[in-house]
């Protein structure tokens, strides 16, 4: 009878192992939900009237060091040095709602737009990298890394600015075809020629086109070929 009973337990056992090993194999034993919330707060659309011309992107490596003195500035405690590395895209453009001025001189018009501007520069925040090149039991390297990503935006808008030179003359491109197609569909005749108000001619005086357009009548006097008109915005 013991026996038996030995039996079915160990065949009841074999049965028990085999389906713990079955479910191991198949499934995990331990499992685990991720739940994602995206809250959005305030949501506002505001119209914008920009032509967007170009996207400059680069890998940007700012390093900060900080200095400390101690006891009345006697006495130099180690330097620590801090670097942020992230690609960055910076988005330039020219506002169509700004103040815009054109002349027309011996067939050719002159078009002065308003000033190159950039939208806030785009940090690929999943590639950021923030790492202590120099640290000192001393010094709080923690503390100056927060600094530095706190003050991230503002280096990046610096280096957008000194950046402008290198995409000026694509825009200079692009807002030239973007006026050149809209004359020739428009029938009128003429070279266009683009200007950036930091590049403006002192002995050249544009004219506003907001003030009733009165340019485009004044052309209308002197040249029959061309009719009064709008500005494409």
């Amino acid at each position: 009878m013991k026996i038996k009973i030995l039996i079915v337990f160990s065949l009841f056992l074999a049965i028990g192992v085999a389906y713990f090993v079955y479910r191991i194999q198949t499934q995990p034993i331990n499992s685990e939900k991720i739940l994602n919330e995206f809250i959005s707060h305030a949501t506002r659309i505001k119209a914008t009237q920009r032509f967007q011309f170009a996207e400059l992107s680069q890998v940007e490596v700012i390093k900060k060091t900080s200095k400390k003195k101690i006891l009345w500035e006697k006495l130099n405690l180690p330097d620590v040095i801090v670097q942020a590395e992230m690609p960055v895209a910076y988005i330039y453009f020219i506002d169509l709602k700004k103040e815009w001025s054109i002349e027309k001189n011996d067939g050719i018009f002159y078009v002065t737009t308003s000033p190159i501007e950039f939208n806030r520069p785009s940090i690929d925040v999943a590639n950021l990298k923030f790492e202590i090149k120099k640290s000192s039991l001393l010094r709080n390297e923690v503390k100056v890394a927060q600094k530095l990503q706190n003050e991230l935006m503002e280096h990046l808008e610096i280096r957008a600015k000194e950046n402008i030179h290198l995409i000026r003359e694509i825009g200079r491109k692009e807002i030239q075809m973007l006026f050149q197609k809209w004359l020739d569909e428009s029938g009128y005749k003429g070279q266009v020629k683009i200007r950036f108000p930091d590049e403006l001619d002192s002995n050249l005086t544009p004219i506003n086109w907001h003030q009733n357009y009165q340019f485009f009548y004044q052309i209308a006097e002197t040249d029959r070929s061309i009719e009064c008109f709008s500005p494409p915005l």
